[in-house]
């Protein structure tokens, strides 16, 4: 069941990632380096906030809706009034707070624009709700659908907008728009068992508003580097980070389709007490998705100047060494995304907080150290070292948790592998054509995922395992 949700959950998000590259894409050659770098700004403030909406509530759908499903109507009555007026709070506060952050980073045109986006709180928010209590019902199917609804409306409405020659705010209200389509999708699909049993008493809303904290500090990591590179660096500058961040942040919005199918699989093993299910989800879990993070760094580094030039053109070129620094620190940081996902399943969310809390001070430092001495390499640098730490830490965590953890010599080989495939590009001639570009990303993890088998790291049980979740039997 868990590897037939994370297949689902994960072509979710493959619509979800096809959406938002396509727009980031269409809008860095539509709007140029300057006004995309703005956009990517007010884009980087808008997520911040909305966790504090889509994070707490949601995120606790997700744990107690699996674990009480037959009184998951009752919860829902419960919690929705709430949870919309908890969001029309949010939004008001971000109103109204758009002033300061424009003048923190001295340019006023963001006030306008952030009051806009932040419209997008309330219908985000709701999105997000109807999605969560789809996962917490096991409804993965129509989550599936309520995903790709929304990676459709997206894209759709912010280049209508745009298209008409309404710029930045076009994008941003099209944004907002995205985010109705995915909602209304998603009350229309959402069907709750009859009430079978009565609510259990549970810390819901403490559970909820405990992790806001930890998912708001989380994205303040992948928004602090792209803030100080706005203060320190020109408009162009900004464009050309914003367009590395972009494609950087792959293996986060994966990590989100893993770890949607963990929170409530964990939650359910840890409810059961049974230990031996939730270390083999975290031995198996950890190793596949290291293994595809090391696989993608390895290509993206070969190719990130090739990559920066085909998507966003040649206005961009300077970003494609920010590319591949930036992209293996997210990659880091969301490997330690997904053991954290398994310590809150757990109740452990004080602990992964207090780990956030030490690596937003680090990366403030960092970033102010190193951004006016190396530009916007400088703040690739600060991430890097930031979430090296989030990884070292979170694995101290997991491992006296569940006493579970990927075998070091599972993790040595895997570096290995992926440590040679990269030393071996550098004897590959450059080139920007394309075909040769493919060539490169199909060839770079087949040859990884080749080595892999050499080291007995990878055998025909994997396959037959794969082929399980890719064709379960019915």
């Amino acid at each position: 069941m868990l590897g037939r949700a994370t297949l689902l959950l994960m072509i979710s998000q493959g619509f979800f990632l096809v959406s938002g590259y396509t727009v980031n894409v269409g809008l860095a050659r539509l709007l140029g380096p300057a006004d995309f770098g703005t956009f990517g700004v007010v884009m980087s403030f808008l997520l911040v906030i909305q966790l504090f909406v889509i994070t707490g509530i949601p995120i606790a759908l997700q744990k107690f809706v699996a674990e009480n499903m037959d009184a998951s109507l009752t919860l829902h009555r419960r919690v929705l009034p709430r949870h919309l007026a908890y969001s029309v709070l949010v939004f008001a506060f971000f109103w109204c707070t758009a002033p300061l952050f424009s003048k923190l980073l001295r340019d006023g045109r963001l006030t306008f624009y952030l009051q806009i986006a932040s419209i997008d709180i309330i219908f985000y928010g709701l999105y997000k709700y109807y999605l969560s209590m789809q996962n917490g019902l096991h409804d993965f199917g129509k989550q599936t659908i309520s995903g790709i609804a929304y990676a459709v409306s997206k894209p759709l409405t912010i280049f209508v907008l745009v298209g008409l020659g309404y710029g930045i705010t076009g994008a941003i209200i099209g944004n907002t728009l995205g985010s109705v389509g995915g909602f209304l999708v998603g009350i229309l699909l959402t069907r709750f068992p009859e009430v079978k049993a009565k609510l259990e008493d549970i810390p819901f809303f403490r559970f909820a508003f405990t992790n806001v904290f930890y998912f708001v500090g989380l994205q303040l990591l992948f928004a602090i580097d792209i803030w100080f590179v706005k203060y320190h660096l020109s408009e162009t500058v900004v464009g050309e980070y914003v367009s590395a961040s972009s494609v950087a942040k792959i293996p986060y919005f994966l990590s989100l389709a893993v770890s949607s199918a963990l929170l409530p699989s964990v939650a359910r093993a840890s409810k059961a007490n049974d230990e031996n299910r939730v270390q083999e989800i975290v031995r198996v879990i950890l190793r596949y998705w290291l293994m595809l993070l090391l696989a993608m760094i390895v290509v993206v580094g070969a190719t990130s100047d090739s990559l920066i030039v085909l998507f966003f053109g040649s206005s961009y070129q300077q970003a494609g060494p920010i590319l591949a620094v930036l992209f293996a620190a997210i990659a880091l940081l969301t490997f330690a995304a997904v053991m954290n996902t398994i310590l809150i399943s757990r109740g452990r969310l004080l602990p992964c907080l207090s780990v956030i809390g030490f690596l937003l001070v680090l990366d403030i430092v960092a970033n102010a150290v190193l951004v006016p001495v190396f530009s916007g390499l400088g703040a690739a640098y600060a991430t890097l070292i930031a979430a090296a730490s989030a990884v070292l830490l979170s694995a101290i965590l997991l491992l006296r948790e569940t006493g579970a953890m990927i075998p070091t010599l599972s993790a040595f080989r895997a570096v290995v592998a992926a440590a040679l495939v990269f030393l071996g590009t550098m004897f590959l001639p450059l080139s920007q054509n394309l075909v040769w570009l493919i060539a490169k990303c199909l060839a770079l993890p087949t040859v990884f995922v080749g080595l892999l088998f050499l080291m007995r790291e990878l055998n025909f049980a994997d396959i037959k395992r794969l082929q399980a979740i890719m064709i379960p039997n019915n």
